[in-house]
């Protein structure tokens, strides 16, 4: 589905991949492994948009190279995973 995503989108668009699984399999590994096969077509951004690294990190977020993660016992919420990415 995401390399999908990545073919249809216009030059310049934001594409986000997000799961509610703590599974790198799911998460981490998904993007590498599309990263291998579009190569520099998408670049991914290390901070989501509209917060700070440091306002992420205040939430209990975690950095999870590439893409972003909250766990439910520090975060109070989720899980979530979450990669933003501009074609």
């Amino acid at each position: 589905l995401l390399r999908s995503a990545i073919m249809a989108a216009k030059t310049g668009a934001l594409i986000v991949y997000s799961t509610c699984s703590i599974a790198s399999v799911e998460n981490e590994k998904v993007i590498r492994r599309v990263l291998k096969k579009v190569g520099s077509q998408i670049q991914v951004e290390k901070v989501s948009g509209f917060l700070s690294e440091e306002q992420l990190k205040s939430m209990k977020a975690e950095y999870r190279d590439p893409g972003w993660i909250l766990l439910p016992d520090r975060a109070k919420c989720g899980p979530i995973y979450w990669v933003r990415q501009t074609e």
